[in-house]
């Protein structure tokens, strides 16, 4: 879930109504070990990503936001695509060129989490503006409030009942990690909380899509969407472009390889044994990772809300491992 601006089974049905199902479809077991597995290499995806935001951080002190997205995506989508050659295109043989009929139903099925994705990222550039860093942390990390209100409008209230019981848990410890103090004009919350809503939306439908999909796909559209956004709004707002130092490449290569296509990758992977709302609750340990990692590198104090914080985070995500692994509806 890593954005790069913040600082701080069953077998769906496919893209025609269920009536057939894509070659990649598999019948999935969710019994036995898969989720906690599936559980273990989310969490590693999210302390990556914590972890990056030092990084990123440094490289927008150097760069616009559109310039370092458009680089980022350039240098990822490639890798995949080589690394996954042969599952791309026989998904695309199979799925687009021998199914012209429904072809742009799949397509754009496939894009809009891409969307919710570039929607989120804009908006929660712009909210960061006019926020204060530990209000903009607090109001993007609600991610995991959200993806549970799509799953109630999707009609899977009876899949509610053990996620409510571990929101407050999560809500308290984001909020003692991020000590959202400072002030923030209303407009700017609007907009961080609807980028929460938008990256909750492209967990919702990753999920929708991730058992029926191969991952590099999943990542692939989506990750085109990016950086077709990202390249009208640098193409709107800058006026030349500058290649990027060594540094700042070398920095930005490893957010676009390993916590952007290999992190990715993951959760598309993971996302078909676990379900969206727990995937982002898992997700809410990313800023314990951060904070871990700035304590080490720029020894920041720790406070005891900090680590109450943290600790109350690193219980949701266990937790939520635990839970999804008994949790035979997904």
């Amino acid at each position: 879930m890593n954005q790069g601006t913040a600082v701080k089974v069953e077998i769906m049905h496919s893209a025609d109504g269920g009536r057939s199902r894509a070659p990649y479809a598999q019948s999935l077991s969710v019994s036995g070990h898969l989720p906690v597995i599936a559980g273990m290499a989310l969490l590693a995806a999210a302390v990556i990503w914590g972890s990056s935001y030092l990084v990123v951080g440094d490289v927008l002190a150097k760069v616009s936001v559109p310039e370092y997205l458009c680089v980022r995506f350039l240098l990822a989508l490639p890798i995949v695509a080589i690394a996954f050659w042969r599952t791309v295109t026989q998904w695309f043989r199979t799925s687009i060129v021998l199914s012209e009929a429904r072809a742009w139903r799949i397509l754009v099925s496939q894009l809009i989490p891409g969307a919710f994705l570039a929607a989120a990222i804009v908006l929660q550039a712009f909210g960061m503006r006019a926020a204060s860093p530990g209000v903009a942390a607090f109001l993007t990390s609600l991610v995991f409030l959200f993806v549970p209100i799509l799953e109630l409008i999707s009609g899977h209230r009876n899949r509610l009942g053990r996620v409510g019981l571990i929101l407050p848990l999560a809500l308290a410890g984001t909020y003692l990690l991020t000590r959202p103090e400072g002030s923030a004009s209303l407009w700017a919350m609007v907009l961080l909380l609807g980028g929460a809503a938008c990256y909750a939306g492209q967990i919702f439908h990753s999920a929708r899509l991730a058992r029926n999909t191969p991952p590099p796909v999943v990542f692939l559209l989506q990750s085109l969407v990016v950086l077709v956004v990202s390249a009208i709004w640098f193409l709107g707002t800058s006026k030349s472009f500058q290649i990027p130092s060594i540094g700042v490449l070398m920095s930005v290569a490893y957010v676009a390889i390993v916590a952007t296509a290999g992190c990715y990758l993951i959760q598309f992977w993971a996302q078909r044994f676990i379900r969206a709302s727990y995937v982002s609750l898992i997700y809410s340990i990313e800023p314990v990772a951060a904070l871990a990692l700035s304590a080490v590198l720029h020894r920041e104090v720790l406070t005891a809300a900090s680590i109450a914080g943290a600790s109350l985070l690193i219980a949701t995500a266990f937790i939520a491992i635990y839970i999804s692994s008994r949790d035979q509806k997904l």
